[in-house]
């Protein structure tokens, strides 16, 4: 059963390069961003100007931990206001090509603020909770700040569908097929609801949220008046794979799998960059300056392990597609599908190297259109990869 490829809404070449060159330009700038935030606190321990920093406030604040709080808080907010200005350039850069408004830098900053002001103090408490840790000296602390990191990230995780504002499936022909393919599946009626989408913008066809026995698949309310039935009902088969198959125990290996690592690795290299410059944290001033150094390692970790954790997420997403072709049959839905989201954001189409390995959850839109147009092997009478969940 041949899929006649599906052209794009873009003007094929020319767009294409357009937007893949903007998105060098984005990434560029996403790069700085990181390199800031790395930078800054590494800066301020190997020059010394962290301690310094910190003699100077304490000469004015009376007890230590005010003082340690406000030079963590600083830094963070001083990263943190650097990148949006240059989340500001990449935008403006982008309106330039999707000839889309620019919002005033000023206005764009004030919106900004809060965030930045709450993720500097949320810093800050860190910085304050690293000083009380360096204390207990423990060659196993990575492994219990990991278990702690997989604790608190679980019960997010689990408490996410209980924030959310739902509302049960009606009784419209889509919603009761809807119905008739959970049951297929073995899905309760009560683990589908329909997320009440007060920002257009911000609301997918469809999405798997919570965890293990709070999982909850998720369909915006406005349901076919925002998507075509037939890719409606291949949207919940493609969720229907995360809510069997991924947002089980998998989430909760992940968390401590990267915790684990990230812990260690920063850790590792701290204690032995310390060791190195004949600094023991045995007063108050020498731990506070070690903590900008845990927060750049740790940082630098977290991002070069992106490129594998990336590549799983991916991997993830393609078996999702697979499942729904499978489950559904309609590859021409799930290529409309992926036409739409090319068409509201061209630059989801084709990845650089670095979108793919350090920023993209998702495999870009060309390989997942082609996947849809040569993946059907129930026409053949070949064997499918999740035929025990769907009794075929």
């Amino acid at each position: 059963m041949a899929i006649e490829p599906i052209a794009l809404n873009f003007d094929a070449v020319d767009a294409q390069a357009m937007y893949y060159a903007l998105q060098k330009k984005l990434n560029a700038v996403w790069a700085i961003t990181q390199l800031i935030a790395i930078v800054l606190p590494l800066l301020l321990f190997f020059s010394g100007w962290g301690a310094q920093a910190y003699e100077l406030l304490r000469r004015h604040l009376r007890l230590w931990w005010s003082a340690a709080f406000a030079l963590f808080f600083a830094i963070a907010f001083i990263a943190l206001i650097a990148q949006i200005a240059l989340i500001h350039f990449a935008i403006t850069m982008q309106s330039e090509l999707i000839e889309s408004s620019i919002p005033s830098f000023s206005g764009f900053l004030l919106a900004k603020l809060p965030e930045a002001v709450a993720t500097s103090a949320l810093i800050g408490l860190s910085g304050i909770l690293v000083c009380y840790l360096l204390d207990r000296k423990h060659r196993l602390m990575w492994l219990w700040l990991s278990v702690l990191a997989t604790v608190l990230g679980s019960i997010s995780l689990m408490a996410t569908p209980a924030l959310t504002e739902t509302q049960p499936l009606g009784d419209t022909p889509v919603e009761r097929r809807i119905v008739e393919m959970a049951g297929q599946l073995g899905i309760p009626i009560s683990s589908i609801a329909k997320e009440r989408c007060h920002d257009a913008r911000s609301c997918s066809p469809g999405q798997v949220i919570g965890l293990g026995p709070t999982r909850l698949i998720l369909l915006d309310d406005r349901l076919s008046a925002k998507t075509p039935d037939e890719q409606l009902l291949q949207v919940f088969a493609h969720e229907a794979k995360h809510y069997l198959l991924d947002n089980n125990l998998k989430p909760v290996f992940l968390i401590f799998l990267i915790s684990s690592v990230v812990f260690l690795v920063t850790q590792t290299l701290s204690s032995a960059i310390v060791a190195r410059h004949r600094a023991p944290y045995t007063s108050v001033a020498e731990k506070v300056k070690v903590v900008p150094l845990v927060f750049g390692l740790g940082l630098a970790t977290f991002i070069l392990l992106q490129p594998a954790l990336n590549t799983y997420r991916q991997h993830v997403e393609f078996e999702a597609d697979r499942f729904g072709l499978e489950f559904n049959r309609h590859n021409r839905a799930l290529i409309e599908i992926m036409r739409s989201d090319a068409a509201a954001n061209p630059m989801l189409f084709r990845f650089t190297p670095v979108t793919r390995y350090f920023r993209a959850t998702h495999p870009e839109i060309r390989a997942r259109i082609e996947f849809a147009e040569s993946y059907h092997p129930w026409a053949n009478n070949e064997p499918i990869v999740y035929a025990q969940y769907m009794g075929k």
